[in-house]
């Protein structure tokens, strides 16, 4: 049986919790350290959460961090400068480390991160190659750069500007960095020249990325013999350079995934489509986001009788079935297909990927005749969707389209599956979404669209849960000038059913504590008050 989500684990909730007391400067006075395990969680929580705060608040949240927190991972990303996440690395002793992309501080206030009292540096620039070598020695402890075993210098996100490493940079680092067996480089110009440093001087790598490379070849890769995992997304190849690949015989995950279905990825995967070699070790290989098929998946299924999975969304491949008994495939062409990759999404970290199946879901609810969807099917749709959101509050984009999900399930098409246990997730799923961003992103608008499909659920539902919507209706009625859809929702809700006189009380004190927080919603309090006091008389 496929996995499915399962609600937060209690770990993740006091994980959860954690972050968000630092992010909000609760632990601004407490000195005791986390264990190494659970500040990984933490921080891996926190370094999202960081991303959306004023400069002032992310200093204070930072200080926390090197305070209370010991992690030995740390991945950036391409939102916050390479000079702050230096700010942090330097104290830690780490095992895994990913720089984020290497850009200019966004302020001036930002270069004196990079070391305690810098000297001035130049400019980083296309023209002018960085010396991430020294970059790297100034900023990361000693232990750190003798015991570091991961480090991602990776470029996904800017791949027409990067920054050019100087010359040399490859053998340096394998100095300096002796213990190094992961190093991802993907989209960093990486060239014949650091190709051919790579498999001279890291013959000891586990893992390699060279993803978006400047390669046609791959001489010289049969040296890293202990190398088992390879990506080489949207890397053009042909097909004698593949010829060295096989020679890899401990290689056990292969990536050849693009970015989009016509992606440039295609000819190097043809190559290996057509090939009569083999990877005698391969257990998983990747090939989503290109114009791969049944037909050509099952050639590269002969030849590799170990593959354990098949990693294939974003591709023409549909109802494909295996001869290999375990061998799992992961698609996007049902729902019960896209909750699978999800679900294998999520254990991955692989972000990107989960939003790309949700678009795909979308689409299946846009276009699959409602005579044709099976109900179970919805059912299992909306409760999984519903167990997301807490997961991925932090990811906007995600929730956009997990939010998009529930809209559409929503439609008269789908709804009418619905029993009315169904309806009341639907519509908790709805008020989840709306509380997430309001946490999370205090200053965007409330999304009227998603309350009027909410309400449009809402008035389908028998026992509706009253009490919740309403406490959360009252909130967005007095916040947002829009609210007025709020005030609705309230009035239709009571006129429905009958309100305890404790229940009263209870809103008109939340209303009165809303009062002094938003005083300029004086009025709109005061006439809520009124109502609440008058109500069933």
């Amino acid at each position: 049986m496929d996995r499915t989500y399962t609600p937060l684990a209690l770990r993740d909730i006091s994980a959860q919790n954690v972050a968000k007391y630092i992010v909000d400067g609760t632990y601004q006075n407490i000195d005791r350290r986390l264990p190494p395990q659970e500040s990984d969680i933490v921080f891996g929580i926190v370094n999202i959460k960081r991303l959306r705060l004023p400069d002032q608040e992310r200093e204070r949240a930072d200080s926390i961090i090197n305070r209370i927190l010991q992690p030995s991972v740390m991945h950036f990303n391409r939102y916050t400068t390479y000079a702050s996440n230096f700010r942090l690395a330097r104290n830690h002793d780490l095992e895994r480390f990913g720089i984020g992309i290497l850009r200019e501080p966004t302020s001036e206030s930002a270069a004196e991160f990079l070391v305690q009292q810098p000297p001035k540096r130049p400019k980083l620039s296309i023209e002018q190659p960085v010396d991430i070598i020294e970059l790297l020695r100034e900023n990361l402890t000693l232990n750190t750069q003798q015991s570091l075993e991961e480090l991602d210098l990776s470029n996904y996100y800017q791949s027409s500007r990067s920054v050019h490493f100087v010359e040399g940079w490859i053998l340096s680092l394998a100095q300096h960095f002796p213990s190094l067996k992961s190093l991802k480089v993907a989209s960093t110009n990486i060239g014949y020249v650091e190709f051919n440093s790579i498999c001279a001087n890291f013959r000891h790598l586990n893992t390699l990325d060279l993803s978006d490379a400047l390669l046609f070849n791959l001489d010289g890769i049969s040296n890293l013999q202990l190398l088992e995992n390879l990506a080489l997304r949207s890397t053009v190849l042909s097909d004698e350079a593949m010829n060295e690949l096989y020679g890899l015989q401990n290689l056990k995950t292969f990536i050849l995934s693009g970015t989009t279905r016509r992606s440039s990825i295609w000819q190097t995967l043809r190559s290996f489509i057509d090939s009569n070699k083999t990877l005698p070790a391969l257990q998983e290989f990747d090939c989503s986001q290109t114009e791969i098929n049944n037909r050509d998946i099952k050639k590269i299924e002969k030849r590799h009788p170990t593959l354990k999975r098949i990693i294939a969304t974003g591709t023409h491949i549909n109802g494909y079935s295996s001869d290999i008994s375990n061998l799992k495939v992961y698609t996007d062409e049902s729902f019960p297909a896209c909750l699978h990759s999800l679900s294998f999404y999520e254990e991955r970290c692989h972000y990107v990927r989960i939003r790309y199946v949700l678009e795909k879901m979308i689409d299946l609810l846009k276009e699959a005749p409602a005579e044709q969807v099976k109900e179970e099917q919805l059912k299992r749709v909306n409760k999984e969707l519903h167990l997301m959101i807490p997961k991925f509050g932090d990811y906007s984009d995600i929730l956009y389209y997990i939010e998009r999900c529930c809209h559409h399930l929503s439609q008269d098409g789908h709804i009418r599956h619905f029993n009315n246990d169904d309806k009341r997730i639907l519509i908790e799923s709805f008020l989840r979404l709306l509380e997430v961003k309001k946490s999370n992103w205090p200053y965007e608008e409330l999304n009227s669209l998603t309350w009027s499909f909410m309400e449009r659920v809402l008035e389908m539902t028998e026992n509706p849960q009253v009490e919740r919507i309403v406490a959360v209706a009252i909130y967005f009625f007095l916040k947002f000038p829009e609210g007025s859809k709020c005030y609705h929702t309230i009035t239709w809700l009571l006129q429905q059913q009958c309100y305890k006189d404790n229940d009263k009380e209870k809103r008109i004190s939340e209303i009165e504590k809303y009062q002094k927080k938003f005083p300029e919603k004086k009025e709109e309090a005061e006439f809520l008050i009124y109502f609440f006091k008058t109500l069933n008389k």
